[in-house]
C-alpha cells in the first residue's frame, strides 16, 4: 500500500478550436475518463488496465512490469484497495462515471515521481489552438499538496528507463501546459484545470505529471 503523496486525477477531453475562430469540441483523448478497462483493478499500479493509458517507464523490462500509476474503479467496491469511493488512499467519488487515475507527482523525501501518458486520437495541427482541460483532487490521506501539475505534448512517447530510481524523472523536457505555482490541489471535490496550447507542432502523445 502506497503512503506517499498521492493525487487522484481525472482527465476530460481536449477541445479543438479552428484557426478562424470558430469553436467546436472534438475529444482527442481516448478513454478520457478511464471507463473502458480490460479487467477490474484489485490492487494499485494497474493504469494499463485502462488502455491506451500507460506509465512511460520500462525500468523492469516493459511498461506493464514497470507500472506504478494507479487505476481506481467502482467495480472493486468493498473488496479492493483501489475501489471507488472508499479506497486505500482516499474517499472520493468519480467526477463522471465510475473511474479515475492516481499518481504520485512528487515525493519530497526522494526523487520519486509517477506519470500518465496516452497517445492522442489525432495529431495536433499547426496554426490551431487547443484547450487542455482536466480535473484533479488530492487524496484525503495526504497532508501535502502540489500546484504545478503539467502536461507535455510530444511527437513520440517519453519512455524512460531509470534503474537507480525505478521511476521516470522526465525533467529534461518543459511542459507546454503547467498549473500556476500557488494554485494548489485540495483534498475536496475534483477541481478543474484549464489552459491552452497554441500553434503546436505535430504532437501525437500527451504525458501528465510534475
Amino acid at each position: 500500500m502506497k503512503k506517499l503523496l498521492k493525487c487522484l486525477l481525472l482527465f476530460t477531453p481536449l477541445l479543438w478550436r479552428g484557426a478562424g475562430g470558430e469553436a467546436y469540441s472534438q475529444n482527442l483523448v481516448p478513454n478520457n475518463s478511464f471507463e473502458t478497462i480490460t479487467q477490474c483493478p484489485m490492487v494499485d499500479s494497474r493504469i494499463y488496465y485502462a488502455p491506451p493509458w500507460f506509465q512511460p517507464h520500462t525500468w523492469n523490462g516493459n511498461i506493464t512490469n514497470s507500472c506504478s500509476s494507479d487505476l481506481f474503479d467502482t467495480c472493486g467496491a468493498g473488496v479492493s484497495d483501489v475501489c471507488i469511493p472508499q479506497n486505500a488512499q482516499s474517499f472520493q467519488y468519480a467526477r463522471t462515471g465510475g473511474a479515475y487515475a492516481g499518481i504520485i507527482p512528487n515525493a519530497d523525501t526522494f526523487n520519486y515521481r509517477e506519470y500518465l501518458e496516452v497517445p492522442l486520437l489525432d495529431t495536433l495541427i499547426t496554426n490551431h489552438s487547443y484547450c487542455v482541460e482536466y480535473y484533479v483532487s488530492l487524496a484525503n490521506s495526504d497532508g501535502e499538496a502540489i500546484s504545478n501539475m503539467g502536461a507535455y505534448f510530444s511527437v513520440d512517447s517519453l519512455l524512460t528507463h531509470n534503474v537507480a530510481l525505478q521511476q521516470p524523472t522526465i525533467d529534461s523536457v518543459t511542459p507546454q501546459i503547467e498549473n500556476p505555482i500557488g494554485n494548489k490541489t485540495m483534498a475536496e471535490e475534483f477541481r478543474k484545470r484549464t489552459s491552452t496550447i497554441k500553434n503546436p507542432s505535430a504532437f501525437s502523445e500527451c504525458a501528465n505529471g510534475q
